[in-house]
C-alpha cells in the first residue's frame, strides 16, 4: 500500500503498526531518509527545467522553524520540518502541549534541547518534568493520542 493510502487509513483509524509503510518513514531513520530523498528529487527535477516554478505545497517560514506539508488525509498530516539554531539567548516563558498524537524522526544533524512532560495541574499551575536530551540522526520523539507523556528513542 501506497503512503498517502496508509495515511488516509491511519486517519480512518487504523493502527499505526498496521501502516507499514507510513510507520516506518515515521520510525526508521533509513526509511525515511530514502522518503524524503525521493520525495524531493521527484519534485525538484522539474524546478531544474522552470527556475520561476513553484512548489505547491502548504509551508510556512519563521525564525528557527521551516515546515512544508508534505501530504494530508482528514486530521492527519505529514510534514517535514526544519530546524535551525537562533541567536537569542532568551530561555522560552511558555511552552505548547500537542492535542493530538505526534511522530518525529531527526533525519540530519545534532542538537540539544529539553523534552517536557505535563504531569498535572494543581492549584491551578501546571506540573511539568523536564529532562535534557539530545537529538540526532535517527532520534525519534513519539507521543501518544490524548496522552501528555512524550518518550524519546533512538531508533
Amino acid at each position: 500500500m501506497a503512503i498517502k493510502e496508509e495515511l488516509e487509513a491511519y486517519d480512518a483509524g487504523r493502527p499505526l503498526g498496521m501502516c507499514e509503510t507510513l510507520s516506518g518513514v515515521l520510525s526508521n531513520y533509513e526509511t525515511a531518509s530514502r522518503f524524503i530523498g525521493d520525495w524531493s528529487n521527484g519534485l525538484l527535477a522539474p524546478l531544474m527545467d522552470q527556475p520561476l516554478g513553484q512548489v505547491p505545497l502548504r509551508h510556512n517560514v519563521a525564525p528557527g522553524l521551516a515546515t512544508l506539508q508534505l501530504m494530508n488525509s482528514g486530521g492527519t498530516t505529514l510534514s517535514l520540518f526544519v530546524y535551525s539554531e537562533l541567536s537569542s539567548a532568551a530561555e522560552p516563558q511558555s511552552a505548547v502541549f500537542a492535542d493530538r498524537e505526534v511522530c518525529e524522526i531527526v533525519l540530519a544533524g545534532k542538537a540539544h534541547g529539553v523534552q517536557h512532560q505535563l504531569t498535572g495541574i494543581h492549584s491551578g499551575r501546571a506540573r511539568i518534568n523536564s529532562c535534557p536530551t539530545t537529538y540526532e540522526a535517527g532520534s525519534c520523539v513519539t507521543q501518544p493520542h490524548g496522552c501528555a507523556d512524550p518518550r524519546i528513542s533512538k531508533g
